[in-house]
């Protein structure tokens, strides 16, 4: 197993036993995964919030920066241009856990890239290999203004990922509430 797969098998194995742990996305340290206890708040609803598989270490970060998902992790709009200007049915095409460009880009909390793909033809309810959209990834990441790009574009609220989960189901209550959204 790669060592991105063992990562994220060691995170799922510490989620399933539900001890009260979260993972939270960019702790403003780069983009490396947070993984913190959850406070025993009597008004916590028990859900742990989950966050996206996106940690990369900086030299993984920067390896890939001359494809059309590192452009994207990057918001370099010119990049992803060139890249699809050539080749446009790139726009949404997938890297080995099934994200595009756009899930990436939701993920960072890059809205002009996510923008851009949009306008360049990008699917807004494309799904990866664990049936999340791109607006699971805008929300588990609490990036607020990319979620609202997506919603602004009439993307699917309802879609479900592989555990039966909307990204408003794994969001925290006060991202959903600044969405103008109602947790389901």
């Amino acid at each position: 197993m790669s060592m991105d797969e063992a990562k994220q098998a060691y995170v799922e194995a510490v989620e399933s036993f539900q001890v009260g742990w979260l993972r939270q996305g960019d702790s403003g340290q780069g983009d490396h995964t947070v993984v913190q206890q959850q406070s025993e708040d009597k008004t916590s609803t028990g859900k742990a919030v989950a966050v996206s598989a996106m940690a990369y270490d900086d030299d993984e970060a920067t390896e890939d920066t001359a494809d059309l998902f590192g452009y994207a992790r990057q918001n370099n709009l010119d990049g992803v241009r060139h890249i699809i200007s050539k080749q446009r049915d790139l726009v949404d095409s997938k890297d080995e856990d099934g994200l595009t460009a756009l899930h990436h880009a939701c993920d960072r909390g890059n809205v002009d890239m996510a923008k851009l793909l949009i306008e360049l033809g990008a699917d807004i309810d494309s799904k990866t290999n664990e049936q999340e959209t791109p607006l699971h990834y805008a929300c588990i990441s609490e990036q607020l203004e990319t979620a609202q790009v997506l919603l602004c574009q009439g993307c699917d609220e309802s879609a479900r990922d592989s555990s039966g989960e909307t990204a408003f189901e794994q969001s925290d209550p006060s991202f959903i509430q600044q969405l103008g959204r109602q947790q389901t």
